[in-house]
């Protein structure tokens, strides 16, 4: 998801000409940190499809990781914004499990510029919509035109914690200071 990432970017540059810090951000201490590094890399080699796993065993995959994912935002709930991007994930992870993939909205695809045959390519991860589609308000739906991707709700929830993050971290430091200064005579 390239807009969660230029959406941190950004937030962290507008703390940052706030006074925030990026070294405030690099010392962030986050517990269990490997637990998203496997499931990422995990997930990652579903990417290339093995052959050897079933769609139900690589949809098992997909499941076990991303509640580890959320788990390792569970056990960090004390750093800001980690609990609103699990609720986020979650969010796509129930309507993932009801569906056995991400329904996305065949409306919204020409909508964002996507070619249908991308979603057919798209593998295990996304599936079109239909009225058979559970909880279809909870798939992607939503375009993000000028990056051609479509969200679901679970990713707007996602991208606010994320972002929540890494405002409030790169922000940190210069709370810290603007208490020093306060208490030093002049």
């Amino acid at each position: 998801m390239l807009a969660v990432l230029i959406i941190a970017v950004l937030v962290a540059a507008v703390a940052l000409m706030r006074g925030g810090s990026l070294e405030t951000l690099a010392a962030t201490r986050a517990k269990w940190l490997w637990l998203v590094w496997v499931a990422l890399l995990i997930q990652g080699t579903l990417i290339l499809e093995p052959s050897w796993l079933s769609d139900a065993g690589a949809l098992a995959v997909l499941i076990t990781t991303n509640l580890a994912i959320i788990l390792f935002m569970v056990l960090n709930r004390t750093l800001p914004g980690m609990l609103i991007a699990a609720v986020g994930l979650l969010l796509n992870l129930v309507v993932i499990s009801a569906n056995g993939a991400m329904p996305v909205s065949d409306r919204v695809l020409g909508m964002a510029d996507i070619d249908e045959s991308a979603l057919d390519s798209a593998g295990l991860k996304h599936e079109r919509m239909t009225d058979d589609t559970a909880l279809p308000w909870l798939g992607d739906v939503v375009p993000i035109t000028p990056l051609r991707e479509i969200w679901s709700l679970g990713d707007f929830v996602l991208a606010a914690g994320i972002g929540y993050f890494m405002w409030a971290r790169t922000l940190a430091g210069r709370k810290r200071a603007r208490h020093r200064t306060r208490g030093t005579p002049h």
